[in-house]
């Protein structure tokens, strides 16, 4: 692990070589009795989401130390329990920042999921990407949740507007762009928060 801030990624699995090796010092996953299982870190060509969150975290803040917590399965699909397990299990890993560029627009188990957020709010930092669709998004949304938007959205009531598109570099090796989305506008302000934090160090 480095020296910097600590955070932690929640969605799909982390598989870049040079982020495991450098920046992620433990890779976890929720399983289906809501427990919380070590990951075994597999490498691959292929980048998923949080590989692309994870890569515009560091190429702004490399010195970041990333805990990834997986709540979706192999088909790309997670659940509101998980997401609570998630964010209790963070919470307690006393990290900085707790970085989601997921939700939900639905209000399944909300008072739970608001209560774990209120929790982990008292420990660190929660930011969180609203849906692209620009519905109301939770956890996003909740007021003890940094929500955060891409630039050129004609979203409104979020907390910062960022820019969602970066050069980023691809598993393959070949330079990409990530899409201008609220995912990576949040993952690019969670890099900031981290910088922050990594120069107060």
């Amino acid at each position: 692990c480095l020296v910097g801030s600590k955070m932690c990624i929640r969605e799909d699995a982390i598989t870049s070589k040079k982020l495991i090796e450098k920046n992620v010092c433990g890779s976890f996953y929720i399983n289906d009795q809501l427990g919380v299982e070590k990951y075994d870190n597999q490498i691959s060509d292929t980048d998923t989401h949080s590989d692309f969150c994870a890569k515009i975290i560091c190429k702004y803040a490399p010195n970041t130390e990333i805990y990834n917590i997986i709540v979706k399965d192999t088909d790309n699909y997670g659940d509101i329990l998980k997401l609570i397990a998630a964010i209790d299990f963070a919470a307690g890993l006393n990290v900085d920042i707790i970085h989601m560029s997921l939700g939900t627009v639905y209000k399944y188990y909300i008072r739970r999921l608001h209560k774990a957020v209120k929790k982990a709010s008292s420990k660190c930092i929660l930011v969180a990407a609203r849906s692209n669709s620009g519905e109301i998004t939770y956890p996003a949304d909740f007021k003890e949740v940094i929500c955060c938007v891409a630039e050129g959205r004609d979203d409104i009531g979020f907390d910062r507007r960022v820019n969602g598109k970066h050069m980023i570099r691809a598993n393959n090796s070949q330079v990409t762009f990530s899409p201008n989305s609220n995912s990576f506008a949040a993952a690019y302000y969670t890099a900031l928060l981290c910088s922050n934090y990594n120069e107060s160090d």
